[in-house]
């Protein structure tokens, strides 16, 4: 649920990677809102921040200045931290989108490969953030649920057998599967799931029944084991 600032890094080099959509990752910009002369660029860049003579502390308590992508790189995350008290429901794609669609575009319109989009503004950030519509969260599909109505554990059964399950699913039921002590008997596909089962021979300890129920997505769940005679 976090946002990853990285950094571009400082060899004026041109990054022919392909971008990361996980991340973001930031050049640097000097005091007059041009690409600072170290600022990596390429295919990875999402967008710039200050990153020139930056004030920032040193040790013994005292401030420094520092120049570097380094610097641009927790910029945008301290910017990410406003935008996230903003809203605390935003994913890390909703963060990441605020903070390229409220950057002040430098170089051609829309991406490009030097400055992104744009370098980044707090401020607009924030203002959009305010109005921003958060992504509905990705619906669950949840495992199916089933149980075996008839027989009934302990039962006496012979002959020829309608196991009936009850089956259910939010998304739906793709097949139902019959296991007689552990080997497949039956299939059903279509509710009410009824699946015919030949006894033949008794057995001493009886026949374990249980059945498994398959959605549409082939999540699955096993029913509890009834005993039959």
């Amino acid at each position: 649920g976090g946002v990853v600032c990285v950094s571009a890094g400082n060899n004026a080099t041109f990054i022919a990677n392909a971008d990361n959509p996980y991340v973001l990752t930031i050049g640097a910009t000097d005091q007059n809102d041009l690409l600072a002369a170290f600022s990596n660029t390429g295919n990875i860049i999402d967008l710039v921040a200050p990153g020139v003579s930056i004030k920032t502390t040193n040790i013994n308590g005292q401030y420094a200045t520092g120049s570097g992508t380094s610097f641009s790189s927790p910029i945008v995350a301290g910017i990410a931290a406003l935008v996230i008290h903003i809203n605390p429901s935003f994913t890390s794609d909703d963060i990441m989108d605020i903070i390229k669609a409220s950057t002040d575009d430098l170089g051609p319109m829309d991406w490009d490969s030097t400055y992104g989009w744009g370098r980044v503004s707090a401020s607009a950030a924030v203002q959009l953030a305010l109005v921003y519509e958060p992504t509905p969260p990705e619906p669950v599909d949840l495992p199916p649920t089933i149980s075996i109505n008839s027989p009934v554990n302990g039962s006496s059964v012979s002959g020829h057998v309608n196991v009936q399950v009850n089956a259910q699913d939010d998304m739906g039921i793709n097949r139902v599967e019959l296991y007689v002590n552990g080997t497949l008997r039956g299939t059903s596909t279509t509710p009410p799931f009824t699946i015919r089962w030949s006894v033949g021979r008794r057995i001493r300890n009886g026949y374990n029944l249980n059945c498994i129920a398959y959605d549409t997505i082939e999540q699955q769940t096993t029913s509890a084991t009834i005993v039959v005679h």
